[in-house]
């Protein structure tokens, strides 16, 4: 008979009589137009339109009289009357997948039921181009498949879903959900149809349902509940099964996992509830759902108040909604109090390092001025010197063994000169910190300053040193105080032996002596100061470190001379000087 194939998949008669024949044989030929009253066939392969390796598996006829079918691969196409090809009209074949189902409804407007993308709509079929619109999205059916669409008198729109029959009403917000529960045999629907009375007749796997429509009542305001609630996996405890709204809950950083359950009751046939909620008051209301439950996961710090509303198959809100307030408080260190006492903590430390470099940079200032003055002095006493040895040598130029001497005088005094210079900037050069470093220079100085046989110099020096730093002022200061007693037993005792010993007190204190066999004080000519100040300035060296300093002397028995200091002085420890009964001194002029 011209058939494309004996494999028939559909059977679909047009309004002129014609039948159109779907069959799997042919990849190339899968269409067949038969004539049955002139029993001749028309095949449409893939020279006129059709889609290759691809059967129609639903068909439709719009008031206008064009040809509408769908593929199992998602191919939609028209025919309008008078063509000689079918035409592919776009859309997304791999989302949307087989088309199942196709419906004119009283409109003129064509519903197209999908195996994966809901139900998608043509409002204006006819149109060159007509725009392909999804009047809900696939979550808001029971099942994404539609397997088959018809509609009632009253112009309600019936989808025959894997789940169940969904109505939708002339507002597609409007909808009803029909399950086993009202009736079905079973829950996946393959086909229906209505018949001239209006009845409604749909195919199911386990037999036929017939419905009988019937004017719509309203259903009732729906009403929305909490049944549970449950804080990083510890249920809370409500006030009763079911509640409208659960006061302010407090949950610490380690239950941040919010898990709350909402129920309502449900009304007549189809009395399926969506629910919305929100997180605050001024956040938009989620995508309606059926879900009875909504987890909130990894929730931040903050005081959150959680809302819920049911909207039923009228698409009536509940008038209110079902609230749960609760604080997630945040870890300690996040808090605003332990922020603040970092702030504070942070400020402290701050101002404490400003007064440390400050401080360190008055005591740098203190130390350039004090080897200023130690500058002034050596240098000022020596150029003093030099001046009156000048003088001396022009008025007395008539003598040579005067002038000779003189002149002599006038070259100790400038060696003088330069080695003071050299002892008070050589404190300061790197690794000139310790006390070792201070005892060989002072012993070095000892050493150049009784060169000869005729004084033997001594310096007793222990084997261990400490390994503490001085302070730039300490060592200036003992090593000034102990050149000082070096000088006048060189100048004025005349000795025949001097020691210079360091050795420790304590832990923490050293102790610096230095002792001469010779004139004693009252015995010795009142010494011209090497370190600026005599007596008096070593006082006020001893005061500036903490140290005490103690001078024993008599005359014709030596002068023995002891520093006692810290390393790392934490007071002072005064200046205290001993000699005999009857003969006690002190002032700017004495030495030893």
């Amino acid at each position: 008979e011209g058939l494309a194939g004996e494999n028939v998949q559909r059977v679909f008669r047009d309004r002129n009589g014609m039948l159109w024949i779907s069959t799997l044989d042919d990849p190339e030929c899968t269409l067949t137009r038969y004539d049955p009253r002139s029993a001749t066939a028309e095949r449409f392969c893939i020279e006129r339109g059709l889609p290759p390796n691809a059967a129609p598996t639903v068909f439709a006829e719009s008031p206008s009289g064009s040809l509408w079918t769908g593929f199992f691969d998602g191919h939609l196409m028209r025919r309008r009357p008078g063509d000689r090809e079918f035409e592919d009209l776009p859309t997304d074949r791999r989302s949307t997948g087989t088309i199942h189902a196709l419906h004119f409804d009283r409109h003129g407007r064509l519903w197209i039921g999908t195996e994966a993308a809901g139900v998608l709509l043509l409002s204006d079929p006819d149109a060159r181009q007509p725009a392909l619109d999804q009047p809900l999205p696939p979550s808001a059916l029971p099942a994404a498949t539609v397997r088959c669409i018809c509609e009632d008198r009253a112009g309600r729109i019936y989808l025959g879903t894997a789940a169940g029959i969904v109505r939708l009403g002339p507002n597609a917000g409007q909808r009803r959900w029909f399950t086993i529960a009202d009736g079905l045999p079973n829950s996946f629907v393959d086909t229906c149809i209505r018949d001239a009375d209006g009845q409604l007749w749909f195919g199911t796997f386990d037999g036929l349902a017939r419905l009988l429509p019937q004017p719509e009542l309203p259903l009732p305001l729906p009403r929305v509940f909490i049944s549970s609630l449950v804080a990083g996996g510890k249920p809370v405890a409500l006030s009763d099964v079911l509640v409208e709204r659960v006061p302010l809950q407090v949950f610490g950083p380690s239950r941040r996992e919010i898990e709350i359950h909402y129920s309502g009751p449900e009304f007549g046939t189809g009395g399926q509830l969506d629910f919305q909620y929100r997180l605050r008051p001024d956040d938009p209301w989620s995508a309606p759902r059926r879900r009875t439950s909504v987890l909130l996961a990894g929730m931040r710090p903050g005081t959150y108040h959680f809302a819920v509303r049911a909207i039923n198959a009228d698409g009536r809100i509940s008038p209110r909604p079902a609230e749960v307030e609760f604080t997630i408080l945040a870890p300690v260190w996040r808090r605003g109090w332990f922020l603040g006492l970092l702030l504070g903590a942070l400020t402290a430390l701050f101002l404490a390092l400003h007064r440390l470099r400050i401080g360190h940079m008055v005591a740098l200032e203190r130390q350039r001025t004090q080897i200023a003055m130690d500058l002034h002095d050596e240098i000022g006493a020596g150029l003093g010197s030099l001046a009156l040895l000048s003088d001396m040598a022009g008025e007395r130029a008539e003598k040579r063994s005067t002038l000779r001497r003189l002149v002599d005088e006038i070259g100790d005094a400038a060696t003088e000169l330069s080695t003071a210079l050299d002892d008070i900037v050589g404190g300061l050069r790197p690794g000139a910190d310790t006390l070792e470093s201070l005892a060989r220079d002072l012993a070095e100085r000892g050493r150049l300053l009784f060169p000869g046989q005729e004084t033997r110099f001594e310096a007793r020096l222990p084997a261990r040193w400490p390994t503490t730093r001085l302070g730039v002022v300490v060592r200036r200061n003992v090593f000034l105080i102990g050149l000082e007693a070096l000088h006048n037993a060189a100048r004025h005792a005349d000795p025949r032996h001097v020691v210079l010993e360091f050795h420790s007190a304590t832990r923490r204190c050293w102790v610096m002596r230095i002792e001469d066999d010779g004139r004693g004080l009252e015995a010795s000519a009142p010494p011209r100061p090497a370190g600026g100040g005599g007596l008096t300035g070593m006082a006020h060296r001893a005061t500036e470190i903490g140290a005490r300093l103690e001078i024993d002397s008599a005359p014709n028995d030596g002068t023995r001379v002891r520093l006692t200091f810290a390393l790392q002085p934490p007071r002072r420890l005064g200046f205290r000087r001993r000699a005999s009964d009857d003969h006690r001194r002190d002032g700017p002029g004495a030495g030893s």
